[in-house]
């Protein structure tokens, strides 16, 4: 896949963020940096920059999907009810339960092939109105 300047803005965007970003997110972000994308062309290239294990798609309980860039490190997430906004959650001792309790699985027979566990609720700004 070649580099171009939509692919490398686009992994930019994702690697500043942080958070995940919904395409509308990622559209609004190219659009104040002067780079017009189709909504189509982007779900694209966000299709192919997951086959090449350079972003991943982050399903949460509503029908959105958001993308990260993929530092291959697991964590979880933080979903706003009110503003939609998703932050990561990064716990190292929850991590360290949740292998625990994957153990035990294991021991009864069960094989854990992935996990999903994400939070929802009302963040800072929302949590005031």
């Amino acid at each position: 896949m070649r580099n171009t300047p939509l692919k490398l803005q686009v992994l930019d965007v994702l690697k500043k963020a942080n958070r995940p970003l919904s395409v509308p997110n990622i559209l609004e972000i190219l659009a104040a940096n002067n780079l017009d994308a189709h909504k189509t062309t982007l779900y694209r290239l966000l299709s192919k920059l997951q086959a090449q294990d350079l972003v991943q798609e982050v399903l949460l309980d509503s029908n959105i999907s958001y993308y990260e860039f993929n530092d291959k490190q697991h964590h979880h997430h933080f979903s706003c009810v009110v503003c939609k906004e998703t932050n990561c959650v990064e716990d190292y001792e929850l991590e360290k339960r949740i292998h625990k309790l994957e153990q035990a699985l294991l021991q009864k027979g069960m094989e854990v092939a992935e996990h999903q566990f994400s939070f929802t609720g009302r963040c800072r700004a929302c949590k005031v109105l």
